[in-house]
């Protein structure tokens, strides 16, 4: 279901810009640039899937969760070779 026209006030609007601003800077942030590709061509996929509507009576829908899915197909993030963790293996116990 959308939401329409006239809604949601000023302020509303802008945070939620703001937040979505924010999260991309913070998603784009992370990605590693041999994986910009991949995710370009599921965001992609995912998005012409999402105008596909399928009749439920007298309505429609259309595929939602798009995001999860992608998340799922593309796997865990890689770990920067930055981290300290990377160089050695892991450990909880770093006492020695």
């Amino acid at each position: 279901m959308h939401i329409s026209e006239g809604i949601l006030s000023a302020p509303v609007l802008l945070t939620g810009a703001a937040l979505a601003v924010a999260g991309v800077a913070v998603g784009l942030k992370r990605l590693p640039p041999e994986r910009m590709p991949q995710a370009a061509i599921l965001s992609s996929a995912f998005f012409v899937a999402s105008l596909v509507h399928v009749p439920v009576g007298f309505t429609s829908a259309h595929l939602i969760l798009n995001g999860l899915l992608g998340a799922i197909s593309a796997g865990p993030p890689s770990r920067p070779s930055s981290w300290p963790c990377c160089s050695r293996p892991c450990s909880s116990n770093s006492a020695a």
